[in-house]
């Protein structure tokens, strides 16, 4: 949808003349050959490479285990391995859902997928402020954003990917879907889209430090996050909904949920708002809590602790 397409695949015309990125281009060409697969046989693939990476020690597998142990002290041992392994073996599936993403048809998408609160995003945009639109790093985060592009526009907000081939190739994919990509250091542009009476998706799930951040908890914890969610609002006027994503428990398509808008927001107090913006994603990761991303060091940041000490071996 995008009209950034031929600025990316100059890019990527680019970089693969470049010999270092060869490996890369192979994973990629694979991953799209892969994407054209029967569903059930794709999300197989994947649940079958998750769990051989589930099997390699590595620092993903340190930093879920802590994340597990940290939300869910009321498992035991047995099931907090399990937990993890599951873990593993979506992101996997995850990896094969993302080249569905970015390769297969609206209408191939469209077949495995369904769609709850879709009423309450329209209603929202109809106030012409437009609509904050929170989302959360599931392992299904890409498929996602195609199945809402069958049912609403939108621009997306992103965090640009060091490698330039893949960074161009993850754009490319995206632009099939999102009418426009803001950088996530580009506030300014985001608000103008806004005020334009555009649906705005971005995640605030993850650790950015103390910098315009406040501690709030989420499952249970002391989570470094982000005040923006709550300015953005003050300033445009904006309803904030959420946007939820899951693989049904039979692997048999996907189930998107948008819930919200919040009530009272912003109420003026950061903590307070930042609890109810935390509040509302893990409601959303507690559905199917082995589908969300535990490899992302969401605690990393914690009061008169050394960046990280939380996770270290």
């Amino acid at each position: 949808m995008s009209d950034t397409q031929p600025e990316q695949s100059t890019t990527v015309a680019k970089e693969l003349g470049k010999p270092s990125n060869w490996p890369l281009a192979l994973a990629l060409l694979l991953l799209r050959g892969l994407s054209a697969l029967p569903f059930p046989l794709n999300v197989r693939i994947g649940k079958a490479v998750g769990s051989l990476l589930y099997r390699l020690p590595s620092k993903r597998k340190h930093v879920t285990q802590v994340n597990i142990d940290l939300c869910f002290p009321e498992l035991n041992e047995e099931e907090k391995q399990r937990f993890c392994k599951e873990v593993f073996k979506n992101f996997g599936a995850g990896l094969i859902e993302t080249g569905m993403a970015w390769w297969s048809s609206h209408e191939r998408i469209k077949s495995i997928s369904e769609i709850e609160g879709l009423d309450k995003l329209l209603a929202a945009k109809q106030q012409g402020k437009g609509v904050l639109l929170l989302g959360a790093h599931f392992s299904t985060l890409d498929i996602g954003a195609a199945i809402g592009s069958n049912h609403f526009s939108y621009s997306a907000v992103y965090r640009p990917q060091r490698n330039p081939l893949f960074n161009a190739t993850m754009l490319a994919g995206r632009d099939r879907h999102a009418d426009a990509h803001i950088k996530k250091t580009q506030p300014r542009e985001l608000i103008k889209a806004v005020r334009r009476g555009e649906i705005v998706w971005y995640g605030p799930d993850q650790d950015e430090g103390e910098n315009n951040s406040v501690y709030a908890p989420f499952f249970s914890q002391n989570a470094s996050t982000i005040t923006a969610t709550a300015t953005l609002a003050r300033i445009t006027g904006a309803p904030v909904l959420l946007y939820g994503q899951r693989r049904k428990a039979d692997d048999s398509g996907y189930i998107v949920t948008i819930t919200g808008p919040l009530e009272n927001f912003p109420s003026g107090d950061d903590i307070a708002d930042a609890t109810a913006v935390n509040q509302l994603i893990e409601t959303a990761i507690r559905i199917e809590p082995t589908q969300y991303y535990w490899f992302h060091r969401r605690f990393k940041t914690q009061p008169n602790q050394e960046r990280g000490a939380i996770y270290r071996q």
